[in-house]
């Protein structure tokens, strides 16, 4: 009889009911860099397969992606639903950091349906759904709901569709939660759908592949109005997979400072992960205070990194460099091993910038120069660029600047060739250069001067490449890299006077 009335109610309803959301405005780019490829897996469920899919690069990528989620959304007024399959891995960081913040919700083929449609024909099953997937405290409780998906670029139907059924549900039940929509994806989606940026993060671009999808979430395909929820059971894998991102979480001294910063998290219970020692971590102190924060044996030497001082000296050049060309007109190219400092820093800052493996070139052009290099342009080129109308400045540490003028002129013929207007300029760090380089040194930063020293050949992202020469299979992600990064971060963490000096535009990265 209820569900006979909930029928009746619902068709006397006007068909396409409005889409509302509190506070919605266009999301804020977030870029995480990473220099991984997802690799070949092993067979699904072994040790050996999550290793893989769940590496140190990926899990930073989803450890990033879900603290910028609690950052834009404080966990002490919103509580979090998966939209089906592909978000499993983020659910499942939020469910490890509070039981309490976050379930998945299965609903399967909703890209290509209407909530109109819906409402009509499948209300009971969606609203049977939410009444015993949503617990009740949260259905009447006194915070919002936001409903999180891996969306298809420009798209975002699913969680649209969704949102639409769960405010009407929610309306009908006389309830004051209010519903939010947000989808991580490459380019903004449609009206009323929030987004967070994964361009530059493989990982996360490939929540919706199978391997997650088939094998890690915690539910198979489930089509509400096809499928009894009788019949929905949970995986043994999605425990299994939250087994293993935990361990990666405790060994994680990252996570509990980055949590430290998520305001009202204490209030929903989170206790912070409690870190242990990492073999992979050892050299980074206990202590922040320690100097200095990282120790690196490579082949080139033993090397410390990132003392207060050296912090200091490289935070006060990437900040000019910031202000002189601001981010909201600039995507940053740092070139070859000496820009390894200044990529980490734009990075932990929020800049928008790429690393690219161009060591060796002088003043003069390879030959046939512009098609040797496109194929590294259109792989390493920062996210966006040059779609989103922002000039390209090219940085690195150089006596002479001649390589940079080389690359400014071959990125340009290159730019032109692919009908794009998108500027580029070089800016030199270290003693003025002639010609068309911006020399860039402030006065006493030892530490800006000493950037093609062998110490940042030890931690850059990739090791030395001369393209045209040097073979690709040397293009190895470096894992030292990840550690200096993780240490710049720690430092910026600290650092009280950073958020006050960024520019207004990056001003929430690090909170």
């Amino acid at each position: 009889m209820r569900q006979a009335l909930f029928v009746a109610f619902l068709l006397a309803l006007p068909s396409g009911a409005a889409v509302r959301s509190r506070g919605e405005s266009p999301g804020r780019r977030i870029v995480i860099p990473r220099f991984y490829k997802p690799s070949a897996k092993p067979p699904a469920g072994s040790r050996h397969y999550f290793d893989k899919l769940i590496s140190e690069p990926n899990y930073r990528e989803f450890r990033d992606a879900t603290v910028e989620l609690l950052g834009r959304y404080p966990p002490d007024r919103h509580y979090f639903i998966g939209v089906g399959r592909s978000p499993a891995p983020i659910i499942a960081l939020l469910q490890n950091i509070d039981e309490g913040l976050a379930r998945n919700f299965p609903a399967s083929g909703l890209r290509i349906e209407q909530p109109e449609r819906l409402l009509r024909e499948h209300a009971v099953d969606y609203f049977h759904h939410f009444g015993e997937l949503i617990p009740e405290h949260v259905l009447h409780g006194d915070r919002d709901i936001v409903l999180v998906d891996r969306s298809v670029p420009g798209s975002g139907q699913s969680v649209r569709v969704l949102g639409e059924l769960l405010r009407e549900y929610l309306r009908v039940r006389g309830s004051p939660v209010e519903v939010e929509l947000v989808g991580f994806s490459e380019r903004p989606l449609q009206e009323g759908v929030n987004w967070i940026d994964i361009s530059g993060a493989d990982a996360m671009r490939g929540l919706n592949d199978e391997a997650w999808e088939d094998n890690l979430s915690e539910f198979g395909q489930h089509y509400i109005g096809r499928d009894n929820l009788a019949t929905l059971k949970a995986r043994p894998q999605y425990g299994e997979m939250r087994r293993f991102m935990r361990e990666r979480m405790r060994t994680d001294r990252m996570l509990d400072k980055m949590l430290q910063k998520i305001p009202g998290l204490e209030l929903v219970g989170a206790e912070p992960v409690e870190p242990e020692p990492a073999p992979k971590l050892s050299a980074l102190k206990k202590r922040l205070g320690a100097e200095p924060l990282l120790t690196v044996q490579s082949k080139h030497g033993t090397f410390n990194y990132l003392s207060r001082v050296e912090y200091k000296s490289l935070r006060d050049g990437a900040l000019e460099l910031l202000r002189r060309y601001p981010p909201e007109q600039y995507s940053y190219l740092g070139v070859g091993r000496s820009s390894t400092a200044l990529v980490a820093l734009f990075s932990v800052f929020g800049a928008t910038v790429a690393y690219f493996p161009a060591d060796g070139l002088g003043k003069k052009e390879p030959p046939n120069a512009v098609a040797l290099f496109a194929p590294y342009f259109q792989r390493f080129a920062p996210a966006g660029f040059p779609a989103n109308g922002k000039k390209l400045l090219l940085v690195k540490h150089s006596d002479s600047g001649d390589s940079l003028d080389t690359l400014q002129n071959i990125l340009g013929q290159y730019l032109r060739n692919v009908r794009s207007n998108a500027q580029v300029e070089v800016v030199n760090i270290g003693n003025p250069a002639p010609g068309t380089t911006r020399p860039f040194l402030v006065a006493g930063t030892r530490a800006l001067t000493e950037l093609d020293g062998d110490q940042y050949k030890a931690v850059s992202p990739l090791p030395h490449f001369k393209i045209g020469e040097t073979k690709d299979s040397r293009l190895k992600p470096n894992p030292e890299f990840d550690r200096y990064l993780d240490a710049v971060r720690l430092r910026a963490l600290e650092d009280e006077d950073l958020q006050d000096r960024l520019p207004a535009s990056l001003r929430r990265a690090l909170q």
